[in-house]
């Protein structure tokens, strides 16, 4: 999931730099192969002269020398085109990454699945890859590169009084090159790294380089295991074997809950690379290679996993599926049933409930942790938006039949009251999770984004914008909020009159701070954190990248414990609505949902 863009980014994992302009038998499609028809090498045209024709197709059209992208009718940069033996077209979609680009404001760009694609078969690599993979072939190869930017920000954790922000200058692949580490496993057994990269790393004018290692093992193939990545910095100045000797310690030490002998420094650090030791895992899980899915929680422990997919980024929406089960959207519908009442929303002058023709369903909400179904899901929820749980609200059941809708409206308040501090501030997302799947009708809509749906599966009602089917066990989370903290009005947003059968869903309406606990919580006094995931947000960085809530939140695990002034006056002043964690605020002239 990200933005499609056209920088320069980091080239795959064991492929050259795109940047360099290809030999003549090279690809991407060198002058000689661009025509008025494209063909490849098998003789089978992959284009179309016919521009409409590939609008509705997604073929490729010529014009003059270029080969034009179908989405947009622009030219396909050269390393963007298809390969001659290319039988099917390739994603040429870029993902930002979120690892910072050195002397930038900006962050680096991850090559797209036909640049990917091309590199390998320049370089005479990826026989058994087939055009169909590549698209999980990049998922891969981006979150081993999000997973190495994270164990080398843990390292930097050593230098953050020298450096707070250190950035990615360049990298070199290495693959033929065996660090000394990998010969040394090599020979008591171990498997060969099928790549390896040097990074060059900006810790504030200073350049620092680290090697990184990536493994492959066969006999785990499918599972979160199969993947390894060994980041260290590089054995070339005093101060790097230093460091690695000080890892090696924090590591050891704080994995048993002990402070580090040597150093006499708090065990933050040790405590976030111990706690990236497992996270490396947990994360490669998150992004299987097999199937794509996405897991949340330890290996083999896992919350939930399954397809997450990017709907829009106008507004930020994603789709997960499969994310209740059969038993769970039953035993919901089944607490709700005789609890509901008709729906109202919420007066924007006093913030009080009101009857509206605008929403005509019928709902209840359920009480927290009602049951242990309830708190599964509720946990669940949190781990997911990898927002605090007691950020939410309960669980609103809503069912809509015959016709019943709610007109197009925004999940953040326009009241003070609601809005106020004290209630948990402004909401920052919403998930909307169906229960049912309706036979027709019941679409969620958002008028303002794109592209608008087409097509006679739709009812008229979503094709009126972007919409999202209502398929049961499906749950659709979205940010009402820029990172910024401004109102995104492209999350408007609303459920289309239900035409054929049933539509239950359950709504889970997330603010910036907790939920009616006076939106912040007690200072139980000392160094500490108010989340127990604190130590897992921190080995992942959102120490500097989520500011506004993890430098009040959990002070301890960012290692902020030293001004005890600061600490007394501002124990966890609730989420700022600014930081990049939350990824977004909210906006309502109801009490939103579906």
């Amino acid at each position: 999931m990200g933005n499609k863009v056209s920088r320069e980014g980091p080239p795959p994992a064991a492929s050259p730099n795109l940047s360099s302009p290809p030999e003549e038998s090279a690809c991407p499609v060198p002058e000689r192969y661009r025509n008025q028809a494209v063909y490849n090498v098998y003789n089978q045209r992959i284009n179309d002269p016919d521009s409409n024709a590939a609008a509705s197709t997604g073929q490729l059209v010529v014009e003059g020398l270029d080969i034009l992208d179908p989405k947009n009718n622009m030219p396909l940069e050269p390393n963007q085109q298809p390969c001659p033996g290319q039988k099917k077209l390739i994603s040429t979609d870029r993902v930002v990454s979120n690892i910072p680009k050195g002397g930038t404001q900006s962050t680096w760009v991850y090559p797209s699945p036909q640049m990917f694609y091309n590199a390998l078969k320049r370089k005479g690599k990826g026989d058994d890859v087939t055009e169909d993979d590549m698209d999980a072939v990049v998922d891969a190869h981006n979150s081993m590169n999000e997973i190495t930017w994270q164990e080398v920000r843990m390292w930097e954790l050593l230098h953050k009084e020298e450096c707070g922000q250190p950035t990615l200058l360049r990298f070199l692949g290495r693959p033929d090159d065996l660090s000394p580490l990998a010969r040394i496993r090599s020979w008591f057994g171990g498997p060969l790294p099928f790549d390896r990269h040097d990074w060059y790393v900006d810790r504030c004018g200073k350049e620092v380089r680290y090697v990184i290692d990536f493994y492959f093992d066969e006999d785990k193939a499918g599972s979160p295991d199969a993947f390894e990545t060994i980041v260290r910095p590089a054995l070339d100045s005093p101060e790097a074997a230093l460091d690695r000797v000080k890892m090696g310690i924090y590591t050891t030490f704080a994995a048993y809950g002990l402070p580090c002998p040597v150093t006499w420094q708090q065990g933050s650090v040790g405590q976030a690379a111990a706690a990236m030791n497992g996270q490396q895992k947990r994360y490669v899980a998150h992004a299987e290679y097999t199937d794509g899915s996405v897991g949340y929680g330890e290996v083999g422990k896992e919350i939930w996993r399954g397809k997450v997919e990017q709907i829009s980024w106008e507004p930020r929406a994603f789709l997960f599926h499969n994310f209740l089960s059969e038993e769970e959207c039953d035993h919901l519908i089944n607490l709700a049933e005789g609890r509901l009442r008709k729906s109202t929303v919420v007066d924007s002058k006093t913030g009080g409930s009101v009857d509206s023709e605008v929403r005509t369903s019928s709902g209840t909400f359920l009480n927290h942790h009602e049951d242990d179904v309830v708190a599964r899901i509720e946990k669940r929820l949190g781990h997911v938006t990898m927002i605090p749980e007691e950020n939410g609200e309960s669980l609103q059941i809503l069912k809509y039949i015959n016709g019943q809708k709610y007109e197009p409206h925004t999940d953040y308040f326009h009241d003070k009251v609601n809005s106020d501090p004290s209630h948990g501030g402004q909401r920052v997302a919403t998930v909307l999770m169906y229960l049912t799947t309706p036979e027709e009708g019941g679409e969620t809509v958002f008028p303002m984004g794109s592209p608008k749906v087409t097509g006679p599966e739709w009812s008229e009602c979503a094709k009126k914008g972007l919409a999202v089917k209502s398929v049961r066990g499906n749950a659709l989370l979205f940010y009402s909020l820029h990172p910024d903290g401004k109102e995104d009005t492209k999350s408007l947003h609303g459920s289309c009159p239900t035409l054929k059968g049933t539509k239950y869903s359950a709504t889970k309406w997330i603010h910036v701070g907790p939920f009616n606990t006076g939106g912040v919580k007690a200072n139980p006094g000392g160094c500490h954190d108010t989340n127990d995931r604190c130590e897992e947000w921190a080995a992942w960085g959102e120490c500097d990248k989520n500011p506004g809530y993890m430098l009040s939140g959990c002070r301890k695990s960012c290692g902020k414990c030293e001004d005890s002034s600061s600490r007394a006056n501002n124990a966890n002043g609730g989420v700022g609505i600014g930081q990049k964690g939350l990824r977004g605020k909210v906006l309502s002239v109801g009490n939103g949902g579906q």
